[in-house]
């Protein structure tokens, strides 16, 4: 069996800017994929950064002072273990980093999606959704969405089924036309008219006045017809 001198590896630093100076060749944060000796590895992981053996597309294997220069080409696809991570700056990005650094939360310019990068899992953990701006019909979106985007949907939505405009429709109507009978013009706006609810009984007033019809039988029963 050949003496295994190097490994192809992928080194993930422990701190977002730390570069590792002593190995043969400096590695500069998250470093997927490179070829690196066994001594080189040991310095990696004397830095307290977590390095992940390349075995296949998808099979890696964590590497500790115990494996490291171990033949490990029959050990099986890590598996996720917990990983605890807090967020030290916050980044705008257009897209995702190939090699991010953890502690770091990303956010994507155009989904306002916040991700952080789970070191110990390799995995892109989502902090938070995008917080949606309008409401889509027919549109399933399990995101959070603003205040103003269900005003603005449910102003929308009553329009279409009363087929009237309900913005303002209220302000029409002001403290000098209280008790006036309400009206709505071609456009479903209401406004006030000229008449006001009147009593149950009959008074002879310069107001346009609207009778009950208990007013109106009441001045039947005692005006003379005819």
């Amino acid at each position: 069996m050949a003496t295994i001198t190097s490994k192809k590896v992928s080194v993930y630093p422990n701190a977002t800017n730390m570069v590792i100076k002593k190995t043969s060749v400096p590695i500069f944060g998250t470093t997927l994929n490179i070829v690196l000796s066994l001594n080189d590895i040991k310095i990696c992981l004397d830095y307290g950064a977590d390095v992940d053996e390349v075995l296949g597309k998808n099979n890696l294997i964590r590497l500790n002072d115990n494996n490291y220069d171990k033949d490990n080409s029959n050990g099986s696809t890590s598996t996720a273990v917990n990983s605890n991570y807090s967020i030290e700056s916050i980044q705008i990005v257009n897209d995702l980093p190939v090699e991010p650094y953890k502690n770091i939360l990303y956010v994507v310019r155009d989904t306002k999606i916040g991700y952080t990068w789970d070191a110990v899992n390799r995995a892109w953990i989502i902090i938070f959704n995008h917080v949606s701006d309008t409401i889509l019909d027919g549109v399933v979106d399990n995101n959070p969405v603003t205040g103003e985007s269900v005003k603005k949907y449910m102003i929308k939505k009553l329009s279409e089924m009363s087929g009237i405009n309900v913005l303002g429709k209220a302000d029409k109507v002001d403290a000098v036309n209280v008790d006036k009978v309400l009206l709505s013009d071609d456009k479903g706006n209401l406004k006030a008219s000229t008449y006001k609810v009147g009593g149950d009984v009959m008074i002879e007033t310069t107001d346009n006045l609207l009778a009950s019809e208990k007013a109106v039988k009441s001045a039947l029963s005692w005006e003379s017809i005819g």
